[in-house]
């Protein structure tokens, strides 16, 4: 197919054969074209309406189309662009496109601009290297249909740090280690970067971080010199966070600890030193898990030599270009000014106002990545931070199913899977949504709610001395779900009719337009407003209209929600909590996983062994269909569930039917009341004993703490429809055995093809098929 320029010089030539004259500047006159100046809905205007399918063949117009012969096509000075000339033809003039490789120019001849008065020969245009023509030649349109281009913006460097040993970097010694982390019980290798104000430094990998010079930002958080060291989660499937040094604030004055004379030295011309140390928690171990996530926390091995700088820790990559998917995380200019507005920097010790922020807005706007944001910022001012999760499908420190109460002390630094915690009180929901029990759910937020207005907000509890955080107050954060349509903001407009927030932060839902992401209207709004709440008229609250977060250009994430979801159910299960002294378990804060052990799976896991009839006071099946159980069935229901280790308050069980029974089960039974019950965590029945057996015994899994379990034993258990994902039933040990026995005797289990049952092949869709419009 020639291209219009092509197409007119190739009949003018032919022309000038025909009549014996070769002037350059007689040219006959060429048909009218769409100027490239003419606004594109005039020209879209002019032309006939398209078809948003597009056509498998581009075909011409159809009036030209049904005057051309076969004759006529022979003799058509205008040939398609991929028909070869025949012999002793002359080959036309075509535009020629070069390998991105070369390193010449473009070998484009001049060509006679039609569009010019004069007759000399205008420059050509300049072409783009790619297969497209370039906007600047116009094209006949009934032959060449431009496709839609997508824009690929440049990766940007994310670290611009640039490693000199014994300049900006310095490898410590286990005494200067010492010297510095005195309390630290287990030393390892450590590394002191001296930063200035234009370096940024992106990680990937597990990490311990503690600024000691200077203030310095991580994800969204300005941190000052403290004796503290946060630990850093960096992997793949979630944003980098970069390292950078904010400008000294005015009247701030922070206690600096000693460095090595060698390092302090050379501190002369930087502004921070940050101390990095390595990190081993064995949360690596999770992509040998789930194989979805394998190699999580490292750089592809081609790109190992390249990119991974000399920072003398292992599992630690310094990060300049990043990897297919992986991105840095970014502020939003409308978060960061509110932010600013909800967290002032100075608040006085004697404020003891509602301080309750509530978080809400569609699904995949970053609502949890900006709670979790201000659940940091308000913890570098306050001693302790409440956090209320309100998404049973995205929770942040405990698995999927349960709407949640935490108290945290430092900072959480890394995606939720790098956090699960045990809360200071918490209800199981059993499913991802509370469509199937929106009662259940909204007097379960209630319960909690009570919890924070009674028992926490104001409490006060005994600090470091060095701590100058505020300790006689506690603010509170609510992450709400994404359901935002019909019953969905029902609920929500409930659960803030009950909360009575001091301030909202609303995220608008980003709006498509032919498949195409686009800014939504007002987008980057952040001016706050007044609104008055329609339980409390006399006490209006601020609604911050905050933007949804975007991707950069080009990157497409890697991993998609149930993903994420079956990572943090199976990072709970092997997740290590540390034990808990008598003395602490009055403490409020939340018990936080330490570590994670993956040298076995779940099937090589040593159980608990519980009997039905003596240790359990009750069985609560909920969900769909789950009324329809009999009790005769409950034993297979339970093999292989997950289950909420649920405890009640005495004298508050009130249910019939449960004497003389194998089983305590009723059918359709409630869930015990929120107001007397709390659920301590998750359970995973690896096995229940055969049918007629006497009595019914559970092996049953689970990383909750033995002191947790005998404090307030656990009396009910309640399955949902949740379910373990099948990575967590295989044996990561062998690829042809589960724990011993082959795959193809693994009962419920089944590898290869399933043509023998109906619905479990993959559904064939015909595409050849043709509309009328295109025959």
């Amino acid at each position: 197919m020639l291209s219009a320029v092509a197409a007119r010089k190739n009949r003018l030539q032919q022309q000038q054969s025909a009549s014996g004259t070769a002037s350059p500047t007689s040219r006959p006159p060429s048909p009218p074209q769409p100027s490239l100046g003419v606004p594109k809905d005039a020209e879209l205007a002019s032309q006939k309406p398209r078809s948003k399918r597009k056509a498998s063949n581009p075909q011409p117009a159809p009036n030209s189309r049904k005057k051309k012969t076969k004759q006529s096509r022979a003799a058509s000075p205008n040939p398609r662009y991929f028909q070869s000339p025949t012999k002793g033809e002359a080959t036309p003039d075509l535009i020629i496109i070069e390998d991105e490789d070369s390193d010449e120019d473009d070998g484009v001849q001049a060509v006679p601009d039609d569009d010019s008065s004069s007759g000399s020969a205008s420059p050509p245009p300049r072409l783009a290297r790619s297969l497209r023509v370039s906007d600047d030649v116009n094209m006949d349109d009934d032959f060449f249909e431009t496709p839609r281009t997508i824009p690929v913006a440049e990766v940007p460097s994310l670290s611009t740090f640039t490693p000199l040993p014994d300049t900006n970097i310095f490898y410590l010694t286990l005494e200067e280690v010492r010297a510095i982390v005195p309390q630290s019980g287990d030393l390892g290798r450590a590394t002191i970067l001296l930063l200035t104000a234009s370096d940024k430094v992106a990680l990937l990998g597990a990490f311990k971080f503690r600024v000691l010079r200077g203030l310095v930002s991580i994800s969204g958080v300005t941190l000052h010199p403290s004796v503290t060291s946060h630990h850093v989660y960096a992997p793949r499937s979630s944003p980098l966070p970069v390292i950078e040094v904010v400008s000294e604030q005015s009247g701030h004055h922070f206690k600096e600890d000693p460095l090595p004379q060698r390092v302090d030295s050379a501190f002369a011309d930087h502004s921070a030193a940050i101390l990095l140390e390595e990190l081993h928690t064995g949360v690596e171990g999770l992509g040998k898990v789930c194989r979805t996530f394998e190699d999580n926390f490292t750089v592809p091995e081609s790109r190992r030599n390249s990119d991974n700088a000399h920072l003398g820790l292992h599992g630690v990559h310094l990060i300049s270009t990043p990897p297919h998917s992986v991105y840095p995380f970014v502020l939003p200019d409308s978060w960061k000014v509110g932010l600013s507005s909800a967290i002032p920097e100075s608040i006085p010790e004697t404020d003891y106002s509602r301080k309750v922020f509530f978080v809400k807005g569609a699904k995949k706007t970053g609502k949890s990545t900006f709670s979790r944001t201000l659940l940091n910022r308000l913890s570098t001012k306050y001693r302790r931070v409440a956090y209320l999760e309100c998404d049973p499908g995205q929770s942040e420190f405990t698995p999927g199913g349960m709407v949640a109460l935490n108290i945290v002390a430092n900072p959480v630094l890394g995606p939720p899977f790098t956090h699960p915690s045990i809360p200071h009180q918490a209800h199981y929901i059993g499913s991802t949504t509370p469509q199937a029990s929106p009662s259940h759910y909204l007097a379960a937020i209630q319960a909690l709610i009570y919890t924070y207005n009674t028992d926490i907000q104001h409490a006060s509890y005994i600090s470091n001395g060095d701590d100058d955080r505020i300790d006689d107050f506690i603010p509170l954060v609510v992450n709400m779900m994404g359901w935002t349509k019909g019953l969905g903001a029902d609920l929500s407009d409930r659960i803030e009719e009950m909360l009575q927030p001091s301030a909202v932060f609303e995220f608008e839902a980003p709006v498509y337009e032919d498949g195409w992401t686009t800014p939504a209207p007002g987008r980057g709004d952040a001016t706050p407003r007044f609104e008055a709440p329609s339980y409390a008229m006399s006490n209006p609250y601020l609604v911050h209209k905050m933007s949804p977060a975007s991707l950069p250009l080009g990157v497409t994430p890697k991993f998609s929600p149930a993903d994420l979801r079956q990572l943090s159910i199976l990072s709970y299960f092997h997740a290590v909590f540390p034990p808990i002294a008598p003395t602490t378990t009055e403490s409020p804060d939340s018990v936080l996983a330490e570590s994670w052990d993956t040298t076995l799976p779940l099937c090589a896991h040593l159980p608990y062994e519980v009997s039905c009839g003596s240790a359990l006071d009750l069985v609560v099946l909920v969900g769909p269909g789950s009324e329809d159980v009999v009790p005769s069935e409950v034993d297979r229901v339970l093999n292989g569930a997950i289950v909420g280790l649920i405890s009640y308050e005495p004298d508050t069980l009130e249910v019939d039917g449960l004497a003389n029974s194998r089983i305590p089960y009723v059918q359709g039974v409630a869930p015990p009341q929120p107001t007397s019950s709390t659920c301590h965590g998750l359970a995973f029945i690896r096995s229940v004993s055969p049918p007629g057996s006497a009595p019914l015994l559970l092996q049953m899994l689970t990383p909750i703490p033995p002191q947790i379990l005998t404090q307030t034993p656990p009396r009910i258990i309640v399955k949902g429809d949740m379910e373990l994902p099948v990575w967590g039933m295989l044996d990561f040990r062998s690829e042809t055995h589960v724990a011993g026995v082959p795959r193809a005797e693994v009962p419920y289990l089944k590898w290869g093809t399933t043509s023998d049952v109906v619905g479990a092949n993959r559904r064939r869709t015909r595409r050849n098929l043709m509309r009328k419009g295109q025959m």
